[in-house]
């Protein structure tokens, strides 16, 4: 729901979402069409406190001056749809799930957070945290098999040389979806970077000090 004091109004120009687009395309095109920023629609429409999560479908839909059902009848992303159907993609679902799970449950073991932080943190309900906690830890070669393709892998074209121009993730997150209207996940965008970052640390030569004559 939308904060009670805040009256959502759709914007002046409508745009017909197309059938099997997802959320994240749709908002592109909603944004050049009403001449804003992709960037500024996505974070307004994900709101507070994660700007640069999943876009919200109640803010969404608002906005785009639709119903919660015209969009969940087009959109292919299997958090937005209304009924969910047996899919082929249900092992890269388990997996995307085993992982959310181990990333809840590490973050709970080795910082001590509350659900609520958890919750917010990566952008789920408690109950999801709740039944992460619940479930028994798999081993680290039992994430490694279940994970699916990283979505970053495809996407390592645009994001390296902006990590070579010294962006950080949120300026890579804003300045992709603003040239490209693509929109890259933030936590795997965050990891990929912090890996990056260290790779470049291992490569650099190691120099001998000088002994003193």
């Amino acid at each position: 729901m939308s904060h009670p004091f805040e009256v959502l109004r759709p914007l002046p120009v409508r745009v017909r979402p197309e059938l099997r687009e997802t959320a994240d395309t749709y908002i592109c095109r909603l944004a050049v069409a009403n001449h804003l920023k992709p960037s500024y629609l996505h974070c307004f429409i994900a709101g507070p406190s994660l700007w640069f999560g999943k876009p919200r479908l109640d803010r969404l839909a608002e906005l785009a001056g639709r119903t919660r059902g015209d969009l969940q009848r087009c959109f292919t992303d299997p958090s937005l749809l209304l009924f969910r159907p047996q899919m082929r993609e249900e092992q890269d679902a388990e997996g995307v799930r085993s992982e959310l799970f181990f990333r809840v449950q590490r973050d709970a073991e080795n910082r001590g957070l509350s659900v609520r932080v958890l919750s917010e943190r990566h952008g789920v309900s408690r109950h999801t945290i709740r039944r992460a906690l619940d479930t028994p830890r798999l081993a680290d070669h039992e994430l490694t098999r279940r994970r699916p393709p990283s979505v970053i892998v495809p996407l390592k074209y645009l994001i390296d040389p902006l990590l070579d121009e010294g962006l950080d993730p949120k300026e890579i997150w804003v300045r992709v979806i603003d040239q490209h209207h693509i929109v890259v996940p933030f936590t795997p965008l965050t990891n990929y970077a912090k890996e990056w970052h260290a790779s470049r640390v291992r490569e650099l030569p190691s120099f001998e000090m000088p002994r003193n004559q």
